[in-house]
């Protein structure tokens, strides 16, 4: 490829797709949002709610408040009569709401305090504040109108609020309480002991091999209680792995026992066969430990978890005998 400053060699790695609408939706709004034709876009969605819901403005609101405001608003500190004749007027009207004075007079005086330098007049701030205000109560008047128009809108925020409840509701009932009632977890488990216990364990030392014809010679050295790293260092090399070793205690059925594992003391040798590879594993059992119940901090969190489920299960039952359910047979199969 000739350009201006000389041949390239370019080599085709990969294609991109175009990107879906849907996958880059959101970046896109991120991207337009703030810039002047974001503003374009949510001027023309005011302008039509505006219309829609036959939005009426007093012409005399923003002469008034920029007659009544004093430079004390650089300051935080403006204040005004609540009580007054003027706060009870109409600022503006939407649909069958009536937004007064006294509204608008608040809405500056929460924000006042945010104010950082003087470098905007009064009028500039109460132009801008205005502004503000009017977008808000807007857009709040529309998600309430939009509740009651379109029933799908409505029945998404109806179940958002009973999930936010429920949450509450699973959050004082169960999660706090099985966080913080200790002794009741202690005596859950005391009482269900038997549903937490070790299978038969073994402490054991697990080595693993491909290559039969060393097996003879790994037992023998492990007969003469030789070192798992001495073995590696007798018949592994830097080009190959012959042999590799794990330890630790392990419950009847772990994966790194052989399904035909025997537990008990001594050194064993099985012949494994994974999907036509065939390898052996050498097992030398130090010591067996016999079934046993597990001790609460060995097993916290799954006792956690089957306390959390015993005590809403505890709850559902004192809200069915509290309150009787009656359940919609033609609203359900419409699910």
């Amino acid at each position: 490829m000739l350009t201006d400053f000389g041949w390239h060699i370019v080599r085709l790695i990969e294609r991109h797709p175009k990107e879906s609408y849907e996958s880059v939706k959101d970046e896109l709004f991120t991207k337009i949002k703030g810039t002047d034709r974001g503003n374009v876009i949510i001027k023309s969605a005011h302008d039509q709610i505006k219309e829609k819901y036959h939005f009426n403005a007093n012409e005399n609101v923003l002469p008034y408040f920029i007659s009544i405001v004093t430079d004390s608003i650089y300051k935080g500190k403006w204040t005004f009569d609540k009580n007054s004749a003027e706060m009870k007027n109409t600022a503006f009207s939407i649909g069958n709401e009536k937004i007064a004075y006294l509204k608008f007079a608040e809405y500056i005086d929460e924000r006042q305090s945010k104010i950082r330098s003087t470098e905007k007049s009064v009028p500039e701030l109460i132009n801008g504040f205005y502004k503000a205000f009017e977008e808000n109560t807007l857009k709040e008047f529309y998600k309430t109108s939009l509740a009651l128009e379109n029933t799908e809108y409505a029945n998404l925020l109806q179940e958002y609020h009973d999930g936010l409840l429920i949450y509450d509701l699973m959050q004082k009932n169960i999660w706090e309480k099985t966080k913080n009632d200790t002794i009741g977890l202690e005596n859950y488990f005391e009482k269900n002991k038997a549903n937490y216990k070790w299978e038969t364990r073994v402490d054991a030392l697990i080595g693993s091999t491909a290559n039969n014809q060393i097996i003879d010679q790994v037992v023998q050295m492990l007969n003469q209680n030789n070192s798992e790293e001495d073995i590696k260092a007798a018949f592994n090399t830097e080009e190959k792995v012959n042999i590799s070793f794990t330890k630790g205690v392990y419950e009847s059925g772990h994966t790194a026992l052989p399904k035909d594992f025997n537990p008990q003391t001594g050194i064993a040798v099985y012949e494994v066969n994974n999907n036509g590879i065939k390898t052996y594993v050498i097992i030398k059992v130090n010591q067996v430990l016999p079934a046993a119940t597990k001790s609460l901090e060995e097993v916290r969190g799954r006792v956690t978890g089957d306390y959390q489920n015993y005590l809403e299960q505890e709850w559902m039952k004192t809200l069915r005998n509290k309150y009787k359910v009656e359940i919609n047979k033609k609203a359900l199969k419409k699910l």
